[in-house]
Protein backbone atom coordinates (compact mmCIF):
# COMPACT_ATOMS: atom_id res chain seq x y z
CA UNK A 1 0.00 0.00 0.00
CA UNK A 2 1.16 3.79 -1.36
CA UNK A 3 -1.13 5.57 0.76
CA UNK A 4 -4.49 5.80 2.71
CA UNK A 5 -6.67 8.68 3.17
CA UNK A 6 -9.77 8.46 4.95
CA UNK A 7 -13.03 11.37 4.74
CA UNK A 8 -16.45 10.56 6.51
CA UNK A 9 -15.91 7.03 7.37
CA UNK A 10 -14.53 6.15 3.74
CA UNK A 11 -11.35 4.77 3.57
CA UNK A 12 -9.49 5.21 0.05
CA UNK A 13 -6.26 3.40 -0.41
CA UNK A 14 -4.02 3.66 -2.92
CA UNK A 15 -1.39 0.18 -4.38
CA UNK A 16 1.36 -0.57 -6.41
CA UNK A 17 1.71 -3.30 -8.96
CA UNK A 18 3.25 -6.37 -7.73
CA UNK A 19 3.60 -8.06 -9.93
CA UNK A 20 0.18 -10.13 -9.60
CA UNK A 21 -2.44 -8.58 -11.89
CA UNK A 22 -5.14 -10.37 -9.32
CA UNK A 23 -3.87 -8.46 -6.67
CA UNK A 24 -1.86 -5.73 -7.15
CA UNK A 25 -2.26 -1.93 -7.77
CA UNK A 26 -5.18 0.60 -8.03
CA UNK A 27 -7.03 2.33 -6.18
CA UNK A 28 -9.57 0.64 -3.15
CA UNK A 29 -11.86 2.60 -1.81
CA UNK A 30 -14.53 0.88 1.45
CA UNK A 31 -17.36 2.64 2.55
CA UNK A 32 -17.96 0.08 5.52
CA UNK A 33 -14.80 0.57 7.87
CA UNK A 34 -12.96 -1.77 5.45
CA UNK A 35 -14.52 -4.40 5.68
CA UNK A 36 -15.01 -4.96 1.95
CA UNK A 37 -13.59 -2.47 -1.04
CA UNK A 38 -14.26 -1.60 -4.29
CA UNK A 39 -11.70 -1.85 -6.29
CA UNK A 40 -10.28 0.20 -9.82
CA UNK A 41 -7.66 -0.14 -12.12
CA UNK A 42 -7.01 1.20 -15.30
CA UNK A 43 -9.45 -0.87 -16.63
CA UNK A 44 -12.03 1.73 -14.94
CA UNK A 45 -10.11 4.59 -16.37
CA UNK A 46 -7.06 5.13 -14.31
CA UNK A 47 -4.41 6.77 -15.61
CA UNK A 48 -1.80 4.11 -13.81
CA UNK A 49 -2.25 1.32 -11.07
CA UNK A 50 0.58 2.51 -9.29
CA UNK A 51 -1.26 5.03 -7.33
CA UNK A 52 1.38 7.34 -4.99
CA UNK A 53 -1.10 9.75 -3.49
CA UNK A 54 -5.05 10.58 -3.39
CA UNK A 55 -6.95 13.78 -2.41
CA UNK A 56 -10.09 14.73 -2.45
CA UNK A 57 -12.42 17.92 -3.21
CA UNK A 58 -15.85 17.47 -2.76
CA UNK A 59 -17.26 14.41 -4.68
CA UNK A 60 -14.28 14.64 -6.99
CA UNK A 61 -11.05 12.30 -6.14
CA UNK A 62 -7.71 13.00 -7.21
CA UNK A 63 -4.73 10.59 -7.65
CA UNK A 64 -1.20 11.03 -8.17
CA UNK A 65 -0.08 8.07 -10.19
Amino acid sequence: MNTVHVSDGTIYAGTAMTGNPLTGGGLSISTDGGTTFAKYTIENGLADNDVQGIALSGSTIYLAT
